[in-house]
């Protein structure tokens, strides 16, 4: 993202510039689709989540075998249980992840705005002091 990066022999002569444009695009292309596709699989997510919540809660015939042996609804009972406790993580997890990257995200940008706003601000300044000194006639 930098337009310029220093080798090592010259790193205390030369500055790090970024491209506000560049990172900006850079974001679009990189970072935003990875956080559209981790709320996609999430929603996934939420939606086994549920499923298996429902059969779990109502046992559902096809997750749950006929009458039979009780030692068989324990045991599809007990995975049931497991795996929504699993999917209930998952969830949490893709959760987390997605926002800590939409706050990086935002972050990013707020600081691309910063820059911009920071070298507006410099912009006018210089024109104020070439008016000055226009004026001074110098």
């Amino acid at each position: 993202m930098g337009e310029h990066m220093p080798d090592q022999e010259h790193a205390r002569t030369q500055v790090y510039q970024l491209s506000p444009s560049h990172m900006e695009v850079a974001i679009q292309e990189f970072l935003t689709p990875v956080i559209d596709r981790l709320a996609t699989i999430g929603s996934g997510f939420t939606a086994a989540h549920g499923e298996v919540k429902a059969a779990h809660d109502n046992e559902t015939p096809g997750w749950f075998g006929g009458e039979g042996h009780s030692d068989i609804r324990f045991a599809v009972s007990s995975f049931l249980n497991e795996v929504e406790y699993q999917l209930s993580e998952l969830v949490e997890d893709q959760s987390q992840l997605i926002d800590s990257l939409t706050n990086y995200r935002e972050g990013l940008l707020g600081h691309i705005d910063w820059i911009r706003q920071t070298e507006a601000n410099n912009v006018a300044r210089f024109q104020a002091i070439s008016r000055d000194l226009d004026e001074l006639r110098w």
